[in-house]
């Protein structure tokens, strides 16, 4: 996987002979014209490399592909040890182990089932362009399912998720479920921060729900402080969007620009504290809170920043009730069915959801009697 040196492309994957593969790249260049992330794009072709890697051990052509094929790819992966999961540092917990601190399984030495499943859903995609100009096999060699296509078509948000069956050869993806961390933990952490950069970043974190890459590159001009609220790039739509804030966060974000001094303009806010001021870089971001587990030799309540996005809102140590209760980025959320993981407000039911879509229309019937025909 390499950079590209045109904006229509912006990553180019290569074979071993450092030649690019031109069937990817077309696939590629078409999510790019549709609107995608370029980070999508790299997604997308480290998983087709792993899927030519595959054909070119069996000595298939990537035209000549079967089901067969599809399934040596997923018993590889149900098998085969994930490099990213070797434990590089001596206090790390083992794999497939559980947190004995907050209760999380570690992840497995194994690649997990949204990796296989994201992989079969890009190689299914492939194809699929591919066979609608005439190229490649007739037969997408990644199975289908008509009753999941059946199931997620016109579903209203206000009803429940209609069951339907796997297709052949995909794992089963458990439900996501909202993370929390506990008042305790939360105070220990937040006194565990060594500077107020860091202070008002975890505090932004928490009572914003929004990602990371999206607040570190927040602007001075950016901060609402009256209104109390952050003008954001959404990661998603790539639209500025507004995200409430809590006033212990926009405390905590003054007295780090009255630390560090105002960013120069078209800079951002948070900017590194060592050497020349730079841009805050998500890795940078990143490494706060494993450097908090090193310095105590304990694990960490939460392991990176990402993490910290589904966390209900903590108050402040010290005060009762100064954060939201739920992150205000639910509102973004297409589905209802997401919010209701993380709790609806007290008072809130499905109908009274249903309510504010407004009333379905009903006809009423005399009973006893029948309805007419048409015609009679």
């Amino acid at each position: 996987m390499l950079e590209g040196t045109v904006a229509s492309l912006p990553y180019v994957v290569v074979d071993g002979a450092s030649r690019e593969i031109e069937p990817i790249s077309r696939y590629l260049r078409d999510l790019l014209l549709g609107d995608v992330s370029p980070l999508t794009c790299r997604s997308y072709g480290h998983d087709l490399l792993r899927w030519f890697r595959l054909l070119w051990a069996v000595g298939v052509g990537w035209e000549q592909a079967t089901e067969a094929e599809t399934a040596t790819l997923v018993g590889w992966l149900r098998s085969a040890p994930n490099p990213q999961r070797q434990c590089r540092r001596m206090d790390a917990l083992a794999t497939g182990t559980v947190n004995p601190k907050t209760g999380k399984p570690t992840l497995g030495a194994g690649y997990a089932s949204r990796t296989i499943a994201h992989n079969l859903s890009v190689v299914y995609g492939f194809y699929a362009f591919h066979l609608h100009f005439g190229r490649g096999p007739v037969i997408n060699p990644v199975p289908d399912s008509r009753s999941r296509r059946r199931a997620l078509a016109h579903v209203s948000p206000i009803e429940p998720a209609r069951p339907h069956r796997r297709a052949r050869l995909r794992p089963k993806v458990p439900a996501r479920q909202p993370r929390a961390i506990p008042d305790s933990q939360w105070e220990e952490l937040f006194a565990a921060m060594r500077c107020i950069r860091d202070r008002a970043l975890l505090a932004c974190y928490v009572s914003s729900g929004a990602r990371a890459s999206e607040l570190l590159g927040v602007q001075l001009g950016d901060v609402e402080w009256t209104k109390g609220q952050l003008w954001v790039i959404s990661k998603g739509t790539r639209l500025r969007q507004a995200v409430p804030v809590s006033p212990e966060a926009l405390a905590y974000l003054a007295g780090y620009l009255e630390e560090a001094g105002l960013p120069a303009g078209g800079d951002p806010v948070r900017r590194t504290r060592r050497g020349e001021p730079r841009p805050l870089s998500y890795w940078a971001a990143r490494r706060i809170l494993p450097r908090r587990r090193a310095q105590e030799r304990d694990p960490a309540p939460v392991s990176g920043p990402y993490r910290l996005r589904d966390c209900p809102g903590r108050p402040h140590p010290g005060r009762s009730g100064a954060l939201r209760e739920r992150p205000s980025r639910m509102r973004d959320r297409r589905r209802l069915a997401a919010a209701a993981r993380h709790g609806r407000p007290a008072g809130l039911g499905p109908t009274d959801l249903a309510g504010r879509q407004g009333p379905r229309p009903s006809v009423r019937r005399r009973p006893g009697r029948r309805p007419r025909p048409p015609g009679t």
